[in-house]
């Protein structure tokens, strides 16, 4: 834990920032002080992608309440830092307020990679809030591939509850294209419909 600690304090970013995740992972309560300062010169300094994922950090030890809100008035911006979208994900269902945010993202962005990681958000969030389904449903029509997967991957977490994608989901799961995709699918539909998923030959 103390190399961690110092990891955090030192003056290289890409350190700080593989130890700032690895003390929010570890949930030590103890870090909370340091991540905390470390959180706050981020912002100080602009660094929004140190700020982010101490946040997340911040808030995965100690259930900052302040955390937590940085992040959601974040995600609320017209066009959210992906470090931030990145971290709501990994705050999951507590972060549901964010749900209409994430939409707007993953409907409209002109950053794929940020619908893609406001995708990957709606399905960490999952059983909170059901009104990501049809949004992600309509991804699956995407002519990106990879939202396509994404938007597979979060239904998926919805279980029966996101059994409208049912219908488009065995259509993906013959895609010519992308063997991933026909596998993201596949895993979709057998959490949403075992019986669907059988029935299409899907072990």
């Amino acid at each position: 834990m103390p190399t961690l600690h110092g990891l955090l304090k030192g003056t290289d970013r890409e350190l700080s920032g593989q130890a700032t995740e690895a003390l929010g992972l570890i949930g030590a309560g103890e870090a909370a002080p340091t991540l905390e300062t470390y959180w706050v010169d981020a912002c100080a300094a602009r660094r929004h992608d140190a700020a982010a994922a101490a946040a997340l950090a911040l808030w995965r030890v100690s259930k900052s309440d302040k955390a937590l809100a940085y992040l959601q008035e974040r995600v609320r911006e017209k066009s959210p830092d992906a470090a931030v979208l990145k971290a709501i994900a990994g705050v999951g269902a507590p972060a549901q307020n964010n749900v209409p945010d994430l939409i707007r993202v993953l409907n409209g962005d002109p950053d794929v990679t940020k619908r893609l990681l406001a995708a990957d958000a709606l399905g960490r969030i999952g059983l909170a809030d059901h009104k990501a389904i049809p949004p992600l449903i309509t991804a699956l029509k995407h002519p990106d591939v990879e939202l396509r997967i994404r938007a597979a991957r979060a239904l998926a977490r919805f279980e029966d509850a996101a059994d409208n994608a049912v219908s488009r989901l065995l259509d993906l799961i013959h895609d010519p294209v992308s063997p991933r995709l026909r596998y993201a699918a596949g895993e979709a539909l057998r959490q949403i419909d075992p019986v669907a998923a059988r029935d299409a030959g899907i072990p």
